[in-house]
């Protein structure tokens, strides 16, 4: 189930900013990557932040892209 807030990111127990605050919709992170949607479109990040699957995507199946 997504997080739903305004802008979604990350902030550390240091409230020290981990993920920036940009992204429309964010799901928890699992195994060290996150879901997000940014521009109306799906990707996948790293808990640094990093794109690792570009954001291109009208869905991303988490059971099936062996991602989450």
């Amino acid at each position: 189930m997504p997080v739903y807030t305004v802008m979604a990111g990350n902030v550390g127990l240091n409230l020290k900013i981990i993920i920036p605050f940009l992204y429309e919709l964010a799901w928890p992170f699992k195994n060290g990557l996150g879901k997000v949607k940014l521009n109306g479109k799906l990707g996948i990040i790293d808990l640094a932040g990093k794109t690792r699957l570009a954001f291109e995507f009208d869905e991303i199946d988490e059971a099936l892209s062996g991602f989450l």
